[in-house]
């Protein structure tokens, strides 16, 4: 957890500070989609899961952009068959890891 004193110092000592929020709908629908195709250039099943990204997209709503690549990742992860064969990954695992990242991210602003 970051001490808010310690973050308005931080903040006061900078030049310039440029405030990005959360990506909307579109913006992560074309993040997971390029991460997926990026996978499917080695495990070509992955492509299978691109029917799949508006659903994907939505319940990654709340992530940041690297968040939800690493999620993806850590979907990939999450079991030893697809760890071994990223053709095995499903979109309930994607689903299951942008759910634990939004719980990761509720925990850490707390």
């Amino acid at each position: 957890m970051i001490n808010e004193t310690w973050y308005k110092a931080l903040l006061s000592r900078a030049d310039h500070i440029e405030e990005f929020g959360l990506p909307a709908q579109p913006a992560r629908r074309d993040m997971i989609l390029e991460t997926l195709k990026g996978i499917a250039g080695t495990w070509k099943e992955v492509r299978t899961l691109e029917a799949d990204v508006d659903r994907l997209a939505k319940a990654a709503e709340g992530l940041d952009g690297r968040r939800i690549r690493k999620a993806i990742f850590a979907a990939a992860a999450s079991d030893v068959e697809t760890a071994k064969d990223l053709n095995h990954l499903q979109s309930a695992q994607i689903e299951a890891a942008f759910r634990y990242a939004l719980a990761t991210n509720k925990g850490l602003e707390q």
